[in-house]
């Protein structure tokens, strides 16, 4: 009994860390939630999200450059909750589940390829990994995206290539695609990781493993299809196809974009990565009765995955590295643990260093004492307040969310080069006066539509504007003309409060509907006025904020 009673208590201790560690990195997570720098990318999949709780259907009723299963699948958690300010806050909890899920996935990988030890430093910088941690905090599809990538691969890896399993897999990429078709990118570098393996086995073991896998191809493919299949014709019973075709296969290919114009250099770049990569590989052979194979399938897929995202792809984000992350630190795992036996010592000073240093760059990346959330917040707030339901806001990817926009197209980097080279037309002015909207979050906005923005709306807030005119300081009863071009409810108000005035002759106090036009102002004060959307006055909007001090310039939001 003395003999296994260390054991049981090394074990213990050992479980009982491993809960502490969790419970600290959940607390973390969650408060950071709710702190952590807000995305552009965020409200605008949370816009889409909400445009399904509505009965909208994207790409026709609204556009979107993502593909649909994400947005779809987090619909029944926004209709949980009423419109308020910190909704991305709120939904940012539902990444949680995500990232534990990503993580358990890395472990079992990592368990059944390697030794538990290998999967629990793996998954312990995977957790910790800076990029990694702060991205999943993000509300985003990619979060999605690299967890269905996990599962495609744990069920690759689960056992002998039978039809069921690739069957199996071939859903679990098709859903993969549905949620991001970055899934290409990862799909094609597998595949030629999956050559490379497949050659040396071939040497190794004969044609027999090739011939047991060749029979499972047609199962994948089938498996592939039926997720993008039952997606493709939901949408075209909608009457969305062509413009789901448009925004997810013609939309983001622009001639020159992103990094395309860099030159070659990345191009010849690239490919030195491979001997590392085939070295790393090489260290997976370690392991005792564990097949060398699967170990070198996901570490050269994964680094051949890196290579042409730096070398080959145009728009380079951190989140296109949430699908691969897991396997590079597996991989650095294994390097570690094969050096553990000769230098144990050296390797635990060096995963404590690391491991230290990645949380101390998380904090300083998340700043948890701070509260960088607070800016959207508060604009979204505004809009929130001085809207209803039934109010058009122009924004520049949804960022109001509850909100439905007058334009079509999502201002996002892909979309303003579109309009800079003419391919899509810039119609935010005109779709503004046609559809009367009274509310402009003027960030991202083309050169013609912001100064159509500063000539017909009052600037309330950093970003936010009012349709109205600000008037200065003039003689008392003087004739001024104002070109009305939101149609709309409007009020004379000055710093004091209501303004008595006449309007093309009538006297005119409260509110008064104007007819898109040129209007004559006619006021018995001297003293600076405008002229401003009635509801928004009604809805909460102070002379303070109209007449208050000069305000800072606008901030885009990143």
């Amino acid at each position: 009994m003395r003999v296994d009673a260390p054991p049981r208590q090394g074990s213990a201790r050992m479980r009982i860390a491993l809960i502490a560690a969790a419970a600290i990195v959940l607390s973390w997570r969650t408060w950071c939630a709710f702190t952590f720098k807000v995305n552009s990318d965020e409200p605008q999949h949370l816009h889409v999200v909400w445009a399904w709780t509505q009965g909208l259907v994207p790409y026709r009723d609204l556009f979107d450059n993502h593909t649909p299963l994400f947005h779809m699948l987090y619909a029944p958690m926004l209709a949980l909750f009423p419109e308020r300010a910190d909704i991305v806050e709120w939904m940012r909890l539902g990444m949680l589940p995500l990232y534990a899920g990503m993580l358990a996935l890395t472990w079992w990988i990592g368990r059944r390829l390697w030794t538990p030890r290998i999967a629990w430093l793996g998954t312990a910088l995977t957790a910790l990994f800076p990029t990694f941690f702060t991205t999943t905090l993000q509300f985003r599809t990619d979060n999605l995206w690299a967890l269905a990538w996990l599962a495609t691969v744990a069920v690759a890896v689960a056992g002998p290539p039978t039809p069921a399993r690739l069957a199996l897999a071939g859903v679990l990429v098709g859903a993969t695609l549905a949620v991001s078709l970055k899934t290409t990118l990862l799909l094609a570098t597998a595949a030629i990781a999956l050559v490379i393996v497949a050659a040396i086995t071939r040497l190794q073991d004969g044609p027999g493993a090739i011939r047991i896998a060749s029979r499972g191809i047609a199962a994948f493919a089938l498996g592939v299809l039926i997720v993008p299949g039952m997606l493709a014709a939901f949408f075209a019973a909608e009457g969305a196809w062509h413009g789901m075709f448009y925004a997810l296969f013609e939309h983001n290919v622009v001639a020159g974009l992103g990094r395309w114009s860099d030159g070659v250099l990345r191009f010849v770049l690239a490919p030195l990565t491979l001997p590392p990569a085939l070295w790393l590989a090489w260290c997976a052979r370690r392991g005792g009765a564990k097949p060398w194979a699967p170990r070198a399938f996901v570490l050269l897929a994964a680094f051949g995955y890196l290579a042409a995202l730096y070398g080959y792809w145009p728009l380079f984000t951190r989140q296109d590295l949430l699908p691969v992350l897991p396997f590079v630190a597996l991989g650095a795992a294994a390097v570690l643990d094969r050096w553990r036996d000769r230098h144990v010592a050296l390797v635990r000073a060096v995963v404590v260093i690391v491991l230290v240093a990645c949380a101390a760059s998380i904090v300083v990346d998340t700043k948890p004492w701070h509260d960088a959330a607070a800016t959207q917040r508060e604009r979204r707030a505004d809009v929130l307040a001085l809207t209803t339901p039934a109010d058009l806001v122009m924004d520049a990817k949804g960022e109001s969310v509850f909100r439905r926009r007058p334009v079509y197209w999502v201002l996002e980097g892909i979309t303003l080069a579109r309009m800079r080279d003419g391919s899509i037309v810039d119609d935010i002015a005109a779709n503004l006066v046609a559809t009367r909207t009274p509310v402009v979050v003027a960030d991202r906005l083309p050169d013609d539509a912001r100064a159509f923005v500063v000539r017909n709306y009052l600037r309330i807030a950093p970003t936010v504007y009012v349709a109205g005119h600000e008037f200065a300081a003039h003689d008392a009863g003087e004739a001024l003309e104002v070109a009305v071009e939101i149609e709309g409810d409007y009020s004379v108000v000055g710093p004091h409060g209501v303004v008595e005035a006449t309007i093309d002759g009538e006297p005119f106090a409260g509110s008064r509907r104007l007819e898109r036009g040129t209007h004559v102002l006619r006021t018995a004060t001297t003293d600076r006025f405008a002229l401003v959307w009635a509801p928004a006055l009604q809805r909460g909007l102070t002379m303070a904020r109209l007449f208050g001090p000069t305000l800072p310039d606008d901030v885009p939001t990143p």
